[in-house]
């Protein structure tokens, strides 16, 4: 099994959910700068020559770092990420969900849109005019966040792959053009909490 990765948020999303399990898979890094996702090798992994893939052993590739993380969770079941019961996957996927569409998509694409723009400009479509809108929409959901978060994780005492998901895009956000605002104390103190964990790091 192979795990292609590069810098950015999503990459990171799959790989600190590697940690977490504890697994031993083959990391391969690709250059981003350099293009090296455009290149014919990973063009034929992932016709949209974006990143991560995961290449199980059979040969299958999984593209999409949530996708890639509910393989794994079906794989490599222990300990658990995503759930054991259908309701504690359920509420991951619930919070997963709201964290993706909400906060995460809007964030990367803010900073393709924006200060990204130098690299993906030339690689795929952005617009610069809707950085703004789609700033404001993650914003706006991480205050309604400030407000529901719990004193643990995003699924109570289960840290899970939602906690994961928004700790990889709004560590990587904050350091790119997109500093959360610090009066979202609860937001800050999930940060930190997030980021005590051994397997975790601000991008």
């Amino acid at each position: 099994m192979k795990y292609y990765h590069s810098i950015g948020p999503s990459p990171a999303t799959a790989r600190f959910f590697i940690a977490e399990k504890g697994l031993d898979i083959e990391l391969v890094t690709l250059d981003l700068m350099k293009g090296e996702n455009r290149e014919p090798a990973h063009l034929e992994r992932n016709p949209l020559g974006q990143l991560p893939v995961l290449e199980l052993d059979d040969g299958t590739r999984i593209t999409e770092s949530i996708a890639i993380c509910e393989t794994l969770e079906e794989l490599f079941p222990t300990p658990p990420l995503i759930g054991t019961t259908l309701e504690e996957r359920a509420e991951t996927r619930m919070w997963t969900q709201r964290v993706n569409l909400g906060i995460a998509y809007p964030l990367l694409k803010a900073f393709q849109f924006g200060p990204g723009r130098v690299v993906y400009g030339s690689r795929t479509y952005t617009n610069p005019e809707t950085v703004a809108g789609l700033t404001g929409l993650a914003f706006y959901h991480l205050e309604w966040l400030d407000r529901h978060v719990s004193d643990q994780f995003l699924c109570g005492p289960r840290f899970t792959l939602a906690d994961i998901l928004l700790f990889s895009f709004v560590t990587f956000a904050d350091s790119h053009g997109n500093p959360i605002d610090k009066k979202l104390k609860r937001v800050w103190s999930w940060i930190e909490r997030v980021e005590a964990r051994p397997t975790m790091k601000r991008l």
